[in-house]
């Protein structure tokens, strides 16, 4: 049986006190999205905030069964830190990592808006004190240079708090980033847009200056999930954008890099996954979500992919089984192997997804999930396929 993942989502809640343009749970309708093509409908009237017992249940269901859950993100769809009890999530993952090594990392996105001063001494000192084996990743969705800018794409009132209580955690990260055994790595995160890309340049500025003041080695980067490449602890990243017109999006945001001088004229970003419409005679290869990855909704639905805001493709909920037994129950070995066949015409979500033609795993991990899921018969029936 499969017993451990490359990462697990939780999500905290799926309230959000921003409203994002390119969100999927926002009414916002145009490049982004129409709500028709958003999960709002499936969360509309039935938002909340997951249990702390019920996390707790999990890490100890993990615990017994000996189960891997690789990075643990406090984060789905909302702004975690309008849960109550955000502290207690983020410090018993760090408890639990550091107890058992069944995870590798503990990570969240947040808007900063709620990440007051109490908060970001409490999250620093516990991690000080307590990070021995467990990195740590912290995002902040900035998106903007200026509050004009920060208004329009977050549509909110006051984006005041939002730059100063980053700007707090920093000065407070930069006097205790050193003592870290493990690192927490911070991300200041920018998605291009039509909207913002002509503050790219702005927004590097701006961060950069703060952290040569502050003395904290930082990187500058780009990439199509936000990850940066490099040493430093923190990094600014320009991350692209999903939309309707995806081949638009990558243009915009290679352009936009050309700009601010972090690639050459030559270099193209984006070749693939342009997340158009896939035909049925492509080659179709695994994905690796239903192998590697799983999402815990705050009411612990479970599903294996974080672009199933909708819950399409709902595996059970851990209140009626266990985290483990569902990993490896018949309803996502079934998805599994559809996958394997390439046949994924009653999964409409996975059907119409770009990265569905696309090799997201290796021939040898799949060969090794496939064996412990069960599936070497499938696996041997893939290989024939994609000859």
């Amino acid at each position: 049986m499969l017993n451990n993942l490359r990462s697990v989502q939780f999500g905290l809640t799926d309230l959000c006190n921003f409203k994002c343009i390119m969100c999927p749970q926002t009414d916002f309708e145009g490049l982004y999205g129409s709500i028709e093509e958003k999960g709002m409908k499936v969360h509309e009237g039935n938002t909340g905030f997951m249990e702390l017992e019920l996390f707790n249940r999990i890490l100890e269901d993990c615990r017994k069964n000996n189960f891997h859950l690789g990075i643990v993100s406090l984060i789905w769809l909302g702004e975690s830190m309008l849960h109550p009890q955000f502290r207690e999530f983020f410090f018993n993952s760090i408890i639990f990592g550091e107890e058992t090594g069944l995870l590798s990392s503990v990570v969240f996105n947040t808007n900063g808006s709620l990440l007051d001063e109490k908060l970001s001494e409490d999250i620093l000192g516990f991690y000080t004190e307590h990070n021995k084996k467990i990195g740590s990743t912290i995002t902040f969705s900035i998106d903007a240079a200026t509050d004009e800018t920060l208004k329009q794409i977050k549509r909110i009132d006051n984006p005041g708090e939002v730059f100063k209580n980053i700007e707090n955690f920093l000065r407070e990260y930069a006097k205790v980033y050193k003592k870290f055994t493990m690192p927490m790595v911070v991300l200041l995160q920018m998605i291009v847009l039509e909207e913002n890309h002509h503050e790219a340049e702005l927004f590097k500025k701006r961060w950069s200056e703060i952290l040569i003041e502050l003395g904290i080695p930082y990187d500058i980067g780009y990439s199509a999930y936000g990850e940066c490449d490099g040493d430093n602890p923190v990094r600014i990243v320009f991350k692209r954008a999903s939309c309707k017109n995806q081949e638009k999006m990558n243009e915009l945001h290679t352009e936009t890099m050309i700009k601010i001088g972090l690639i050459e004229v030559s270099e193209k970003l984006f070749d693939l996954n342009e997340q158009t419409e896939v035909e049925k005679e492509i080659v179709r290869h695994p994905c690796v979500a239903p192998f590697e990855t799983a999402i815990i909704n705050w009411n612990g639905d479970v599903t294996p992919c974080c672009g199933d805001t909708s819950l399409e493709l709902n595996i059970g909920n851990v209140s009626e089984s266990s985290f483990p037994q569902l990993i490896n129950e018949k309803k996502i070995n079934d998805l599994r192997i559809a996958m394997l066949k390439g046949e994924l015409e009653k999964y409409p979500k996975c059907f119409h997804c770009g990265n569905a033609v696309l090799p997201s795993i290796s021939i040898e991990r799949l060969e090794n999930l496939c064996k412990k899921s069960g599936l070497e018969e499938e696996f041997k029936l893939y290989l024939e396929r994609i000859k």
